[in-house]
């Protein structure tokens, strides 16, 4: 069992999508495998769900609600394959993935290998495929450290070009170790774009990884009650800037990382917690969220000429300008 994959599904309130996403594993023509479901906390029916599916290799943990990070390390903490995946409680993998995940992790001698997706609708419909910005290919310490990592915080402002390598940690394929070098430094209270903070932890560990584009890994599905769909509260934005400056500790002593890529992804994320806000809630809602945005240092580093796409200079110009209820409109449209 030298190759050996264990596959970690975290679950939080998935009893309605998670057989799916169990099955789409388990029927994986790569059968050296395990499953382990992490249902972090108890108080819906995810936990019995999985109890009905038989399969050996299906490990069912439960533990109390602790966010999304804290699971997926409990699950990491139980694996016993040399390499690890991931699949989220409401997605599904394509078939032939794991076999072509190990094909590729192997044949490299890699850390880790990273793929395309495809983002579908609830009727398995493709409404768009994704894929990593940087080219296919073998990148090495030295490609790594010129090609990768002076960009792996924020690359770009155009939303396909953002990130050199996909800043997410289910579309790829890891070696146990690689893992293990650094999940324990992750932080349980990141609990917006953790995945960010994974990746950079993971690039930054790397001696080298692979990039697959030609492949779609992965079913992410669009649900209607996905908190990225919603609002509840100026605590998203606590939480994206919460995450924000653990990737700016983490960052501090590789010199090949412009600290001001850090500004750009608070920026950014600032502008999409605000997108949310102002669809889903009145104005006076938004209008505080957007002084607490226009109050914070590192959206306030960002500057016009820094900028791409014509609503990023709208919004720039809105926040710096205070034209709060025009910015509510158009944005809620």
């Amino acid at each position: 069992m030298s190759d050996f994959i264990s596959v970690i599904m975290p679950a939080y309130k998935s009893q309605d999508t998670i057989e799916r996403s169990v099955m789409s594993v388990l029927s994986q023509d790569y059968k050296d495998l395990e499953l382990i479901v992490v249902v972090d906390g108890l108080d819906d029916s995810t936990y019995e769900v999985c109890s009905q599916i038989n399969d050996k290799r299906l490990k069912i943990f439960k533990k109390e609600n602790g966010g999304v990070v804290g699971a997926y390390r409990y699950g990491v903490k139980q694996a016993k394959g040399k390499y690890i995946c991931f699949c989220d409680s409401d997605d599904t993998y394509k078939e032939g993935y794991l076999t072509k995940a190990h094909d590729l992790i192997t044949q490299n001698n890699c850390d880790f290998v990273a793929f395309s997706y495809d983002l579908v609708n609830q009727d398995g419909s493709v409404v768009e495929s994704i894929r990593n910005y940087s080219e296919s290919g073998l990148y090495d310490k030295k490609r790594i450290d010129t090609e990768i990592i002076p960009h792996l915080v924020f690359n770009s402002f155009i939303r396909q070009d953002m990130y050199v390598i996909l800043a997410l940690r289910w579309n790829k394929i890891y070696t146990k170790d690689l893992i293990d070098s650094f999940i324990d430094s992750l932080d349980d209270n990141c609990r917006q774009i953790e995945d960010n903070f994974f990746i950079i932890n993971a690039v930054l560990n790397s001696n080298s990884f692979y990039i697959c584009n030609e492949f779609k890994c992965y079913n992410y599905f669009v649900m209607d009650t996905s908190i990225s769909r919603g609002y509840s509260g100026n605590q998203i934005l606590d939480a994206y800037f919460y995450t924000i400056e653990c990737i700016a500790k983490r960052i501090q002593t590789c010199p090949l990382i412009d600290s001001h890529q850090v500004d750009f992804l608070a920026y950014d994320n600032a502008r999409i917690v605000f997108h949310r806000c102002a669809r889903n809630s009145d104005y006076k809602t938004a209008k505080n969220l957007l002084k607490t945005i226009a109050g914070n240092e590192r959206c306030r580093n960002v500057k016009l000429s820094e900028l791409k796409m014509l609503k990023n200079y709208i919004y720039h110009i809105g926040l710096k300008l205070h034209l709060y209820y025009i910015l509510y409109i158009i944005f809620k449209h």
